[in-house]
């Protein structure tokens, strides 16, 4: 799908239409380039503990791309974009607190939790 953004974007680019419009699917291509190289191909863990190094640009990146591909809507129509960016705040706050770190459960804890539900 995200592909078809960035087709999207270089018809955009080519049809000499305002760079508002086809930024974000470059933005997206080079986040999804970082993303990937960091992942995949350095095998970083930068999540916990947290990399500032990699973690601000990454999200910096995530941020341009969603905000270039929310700014021309505001340009569109006004009520439309006022309901994406209540949208993004829910996603932001739901994608947050989906984070939290739990205790691990040791076999021990398991198996005692097991038997004392066969009771």
């Amino acid at each position: 799908m995200r592909a078809a953004n960035l087709r999207h974007s270089v018809i955009l680019l080519l049809g000499g239409k305002t760079w508002s419009l086809w930024l974000s699917g470059f933005l997206f291509l080079v986040w999804a380039i970082f993303g990937y190289a960091v992942e995949y191909v350095k095998g970083i863990q930068w999540r916990s503990p947290i990399r500032w190094s990699i973690f601000g640009p990454y999200v910096f990146l995530y941020l341009a791309t969603i905000m270039f591909y929310w700014w021309p809507l505001g340009l569109i129509n006004k009520p439309l974009w006022g309901v994406y960016a209540l949208l993004f705040i829910a996603s932001t706050i739901l994608n947050v607190t989906s984070h939290k770190k739990y205790p691990q459960i040791t076999a021990y804890q398991r198996t005692a939790a097991g038997s004392a539900s066969s009771r």
